[in-house]
Formats: C-alpha cells, structure tokens, sequence
C-alpha cells in the first residue's frame, strides 16, 4: 500500500509542477499554439483521426514557440495589431498555431506531390525501358 501513496505523491507534484510551468509565459504560449493547432484539426475536412490530433497539438504548440514573432510583424504590416497587453500575446500564439498548422499542411502537400511527380516520372521511365527498340 506502501507504493500506491508514493505513486500519488508523485502524481500530485508532476500535476502541480505542469499547472505552474502552464500559468507561466511559456506554458502558455505553448497551450494557446496547441489550441490554435486543434482548432485548425477541427475544422479540417473529415476524415480526422487521433494521430493527426496529437499532430496538430505538437504542430500548434512549436509554432507558437518559434513563429509568434513572424505572424505578429506579419499582422502589424497589414494593420491588425492587437497592442502589447496578456490578452494580445494570447491571441498571437493562437493564431500562430493555427496559421503554424496550415502551413504544415502545404508543406505536407508539396512533398506528397513531388513524391507522386518522382514515382510517375519513375514508372514512366521504367515503362520506357521496356519497351522493345
């Protein structure tokens, strides 16, 4: 029985030690891109799977580390800037993580098309080769 209370200990301060590092600046920057990321899952065309949620968590929540400041001088050179305040960085990291997830999605979609490009021009040659001259 001994285990099971240390266990729970354990538990309590991993909880509590998440919830601070989450209250923080960049625990929420990273929950504020993580739910720009689900956003952008949600509204996706179906079908959307499990994977592909996890996916745009970790998608949203890294681009709102990283891309933040480039979606906010991306927002002020066309005008839409929301101020300085909490309120406003908050709204920056979700919208960069739901701007993170859609260009994920044209960067998958460009390498899936030179990959389908390569595999054709591949099996065109291979066709080529056959052919009896």
């Amino acid at each position: 029985m001994g285990w099971l209370w240390d266990a729970l200990n354990w538990l309590a301060a991993a909880v509590v030690l998440v919830a601070a590092w989450a209250g923080g600046e960049a625990g929420r920057a990273y929950v504020a891109g993580a739910s720009g990321g689900l956003f952008r899952w949600l509204t996706s065309p179906p079908p959307r799977t499990l994977p592909d949620a996890a996916t745009a968590l970790v998608g949203g929540a890294m681009a709102a580390a990283f891309l933040t400041p480039l979606v906010v001088a991306i927002l002020r050179l066309v005008g839409l800037d929301l101020g300085e305040s909490a309120a406003a960085a908050g709204t920056y990291h979700f919208l960069t993580g739901v701007f993170g997830m859609s260009l994920t999605k044209i960067a998958v979609g460009l390498v899936e098309a030179e990959l389908a490009l390569r595999t054709r021009r591949a099996n065109r040659s291979e066709r080529d080769d056959d052919q009896p001259r």
